[in-house]
């Protein structure tokens, strides 16, 4: 499952240069904050989420040209993610926290549509599709965790973003933006034996920063 990003991208670079696609190539850095929501509606564990942390999210990306100012925009972003829990039991008699260490692949699959330029050299740009997460590693950040024993191995997001582009040269430009990952997928696959499942989903908030060349 790990190597299916590099296979994907092998297919896709490979029929681009088929049918002769213009693509962009650049490298994007991203502070990031990763966020997860948590639902539960059993009657003896009350649940909130306390997965709220900074991280950074990085890799290349890929714009494939379907016409002026339209893209396909895709690439391979190393994604860390955070989910936490505050928990307790029968009647908040029995408090306690839990955090997990995830790290996923992520592949985009996602449309950039810019404007015409607004200034010399600038042009703003939307950004707008889903992304494709591959777990590659999961820890509890305690010994003690017992809530969860395992995440699966897919996770998926409905992303938004927009920015603002700057050419700088012929085939050079700086691009910075925001979007927001918004996860689609109950990322729980196993957990303590309760009246009812434990669901967390993981957004991203992202100030993305990068260089095409």
């Amino acid at each position: 499952m790990k190597k299916l990003p590099l296979l994907f991208f092998i297919l896709f670079m490979t029929i681009a240069a088929e049918a002769q696609v213009q693509v962009r190539m650049g490298v994007q850095a991203s502070p990031i904050f990763t966020v997860n929501r948590v639902q539960s509606f059993s009657d003896t564990l009350n649940l909130t989420p306390d997965g709220a942390r900074l991280r950074m999210m990085a890799g290349p990306v890929f714009d494939f040209m379907l016409r002026e100012n339209y893209y396909f925009s895709t690439g391979i972003l190393y994604a860390p993610k955070v989910v936490g829990f505050n928990a307790s039991f029968e009647n908040n008699t029995r408090k306690f926290d839990e955090q997990y260490v995830l790290q996923y692949l992520r592949v985009p699959l996602t449309f950039r549509l810019f404007t015409n330029e607004i200034s010399l050299d600038n042009r703003l740009y939307v950004q707008v599709g889903l992304t494709a997460d591959i777990k590659i590693y999961e820890e509890a950040d305690s010994r003690d965790a017992f809530l969860v024993n395992d995440f699966t191995i897919l996770d998926g997001t409905a992303l938004i973003g927009i920015g603002l582009e700057h050419r700088i040269g012929y085939n050079t430009s700086l691009f910075a933006g925001f979007s927001y990952s918004r996860g689609l997928v109950n990322t729980v696959s196993n957990h303590l034996n309760l009246d009812d499942d434990i669901k967390s989903r993981n957004d991203i908030f992202s100030l993305d920063l990068g260089i095409f060349f």
